[in-house]
């Protein structure tokens, strides 16, 4: 009886790393159903002192914008995506990406928010997954129109 060939180590390790190559390519691959994944945050009630982030007259309405808060523990910049679906309402965003912390951007042709890192694409009507691998909604900041401000409330522990 002839035994078995053992496998060499040039196999083992190329199986090995086709792999791990196989789950890294899945694990960042653009998802087309984004069911499973959890919903943006609920906008939380405005705290604190709110940072005047524009004239409301510069964003239009169904419009996107990217700005720039402090944050008032950390004294950081913070990034912030805006959508204004209405004239007297506009929604605000962390637009930092739930899956690796890429910054998400408004820099797209269709209606959401984009992350260029990995594809992940969010709602702007409520900061929800459409397209993964993010595997939850982006962080959403109280917001307001104020006069002829747009007023954003970041989180007190930023």
């Amino acid at each position: 009886m002839d035994s078995p060939s053992k496998p060499t180590r040039r196999t083992l390790l190329g199986a090995a790393g086709a792999t791990g190559l196989g789950a890294a390519l899945t694990a960042c691959s653009p998802s087309s159903s984004p069911g499973s994944s959890e919903q943006a945050s609920a906008a939380p009630s405005p705290d604190g002192d709110g940072q005047n982030v524009m004239p409301s007259d510069q964003l239009a309405e169904l419009g996107k914008a990217e700005v720039t808060v402090r944050g008032p523990a950390s004294g950081k910049d913070l990034g912030v995506l805006l959508y204004r679906p209405d004239a007297s309402t506009v929604l605000a965003y962390s637009n930092i990406c739930s899956h690796q912390g890429c910054a998400v951007g408004t820099e797209t042709p269709e209606a959401n928010f984009y992350c260029a890192c990995h594809a992940s694409r969010y709602d702007y009507k409520d900061g929800s997954v459409l397209a993964g691998p993010a595997p939850k909604g982006l962080t959403r900041y109280a917001a307001s129109i104020k006069g002829q401000d747009i007023v954003v409330y970041p989180p007190l522990d930023a």
